[in-house]
């Protein structure tokens, strides 16, 4: 398994991990065509190339999760460029999925395209998952946000998805405008919560985050 961890308004939050079984649903999300394209326009590959980088990365160890090549993509896509990590379990009964940590990073702001898929990749988490709950975690005590921190992920998905589905706007232009203008708020929020469990729940951050 592997995690991360980032800075947030002068902590260090780090990421639940995510588990060896949790690898094959979320590669399947990154196989989505939409996903394809994103991936495409992160990393510069020209899809009207002969030679399809991203789709060749994908298409080469789709087949065995255990490569090195297929952690590495799921690592940098996830993790390096959006700037967060999930956990998902899935209910044997009912087939329902259940996302358990997530969280956003300012640096996934910093290009169009980042955010870009950011929005799209936690969409598809989000709506195609039969979403249960989310929860965020602090620091080395793993302890849960709890209702709350669901409360703020959700929160912020409906702000995305009023002010560009429902309004018609274009991913390419005005959804960066929008996630610049929420995330002063949401920093403000998660720093906010840090400070109201007490500074010995969490490792102080040790620089910025990039």
């Amino acid at each position: 398994m592997f995690a991360t961890a980032f800075d947030v308004v002068g902590h260090t939050v780090e990421i639940a991990k995510i588990e060896d079984k949790h690898i094959a649903p979320l590669w399947t999300l990154l196989q989505e065509e939409e996903n394809i394209r994103l991936y495409r326009q992160l990393y510069h590959i020209d899809p009207t190339s002969e030679e399809d980088l991203g789709r060749d990365l994908l298409a080469s160890s789709q087949n065995n999760l255990d490569t090195k090549a297929t952690r590495a993509i799921i690592n940098k896509f996830t993790s390096d460029v959006l700037g967060w990590l999930i956990v998902r379990s899935q209910d044997p009964d009912t087939s329902a999925m259940t996302a358990e940590a997530a969280m956003f990073l300012p640096r996934a702001l910093r290009s169009e395209r980042g955010t870009e898929t950011m929005y799209y990749v936690s969409h598809t988490v989000f709506d195609n998952l039969d979403y249960e709950k989310l929860e965020f975690r602090a620091g080395t005590s793993s302890e849960a946000w709890g209702p709350g921190g669901g409360q703020l992920g959700r929160s912020l998905i409906g702000v995305l998805t009023r002010q560009m589905l429902d309004r018609g706007r274009s991913a390419e232009s005005d959804l960066f405008v929008v996630m610049k203008a929420q995330w002063p708020v949401i920093s403000l929020a998660i720093g906010a919560w840090l400070d109201s469990k007490g500074s010995t729940k969490v490792e102080r951050a040790v620089g910025t985050s990039s």
